[in-house]
């Protein structure tokens, strides 16, 4: 079989995405493990260092995202009481049917990673 004539194989899900956060940091990612890393970090930052949005985007699927916006401080005195960010999560439609009951739900950093790592 030659080159051009091979398949093209599907891009995988796990290996090639795009992870931007609302500070301007954006960065391709083709190793999940790092992927999970970059959304940890981001999830556990502090209110005070202001992230208002972190996605994850397939790099070639780019219908193919996941979203997390953070909960105002007004929404959820909690959050602004212990400094902990908290954070709502959408999705594409092909991925909202995994989220469950987090759909709606203002999450903990822990719960955000948790669901991440599910979902990705």
């Amino acid at each position: 079989m030659s080159p051009a004539s091979e398949p093209v194989s599907a891009p995988s899900r796990e290996t090639d995405w795009v992870f931007a956060a609302s500070n301007g940091f954006a960065h391709r990612v083709g190793d999940a493990e790092e992927l999970h890393q970059l959304l940890a970090a981001a999830l556990q930052a502090p209110v005070a260092a202001g992230l208002e949005w972190v996605q994850v985007q397939h790099a070639v699927e780019t219908h193919v995202y996941v979203a997390f916006d953070a909960v105002d401080a007004h929404e959820d005195a909690s959050a602004a009481a212990s400094g902990q960010q908290k954070w709502r999560v959408s999705a594409d439609e092909s991925t909202r049917p995994a989220m469950g009951e987090a759909t709606g739900a203002a999450l903990t950093p822990d719960e955000a990673a948790q669901l991440a790592r599910r979902l990705l």
